[in-house]
């Protein structure tokens, strides 16, 4: 805060805080989501499983008491394929970052559905990778 000449507080303005990975060193965002579909139609579940961030794992996939991995893995498998219709990514200056993706989504019975998802992605520093964070 500054003051002005009133000696009323006034906030400062703050400067525009970007994404905090060097697009270099981390995977390009929207490939991300077309490599963790690609892991969930080769059957790659715990490749695919640790694509997503800690929570996300538990507050998409508890059920119960029920093992969040075996709840996605019996999930996924009712899904045949998974085809990545689009996925852009909105802009490199929000954290976390916003890939709007369309899916279609073909079950083990046969039927087809069209969706609109917004995936959240934030860094794994450690690992110089992002996970999924959120899918709204």
């Amino acid at each position: 805060f500054v003051e002005n000449e009133l000696s009323q507080p006034v906030e400062t303005p703050r400067a525009a805080t970007f994404t905090p990975w060097p697009r270099a060193q981390y995977p390009n965002p929207e490939q991300l989501i077309k490599d963790y579909y690609q892991e969930i139609n080769n059957r790659n579940y715990e490749k695919a499983w640790s694509m997503l961030t800690e929570k996300f794992q538990q507050s998409g996939c508890s059920i119960a008491g029920n093992d969040p991995f075996q709840v996605y893995k019996n999930w996924w498998g009712t899904i045949r394929e998974v085809e990545v219709i689009t996925a852009y990514l909105q802009a490199w200056d929000t954290n976390p970052a916003e890939v709007y993706t369309t899916l279609r989504y073909h079950t083990q019975k046969g039927e087809t559905s069209e969706v609109f998802n917004i995936y959240r992605l934030v860094t794994d520093p450690a690992k110089n990778d992002l996970k999924i964070d959120e899918v709204r």
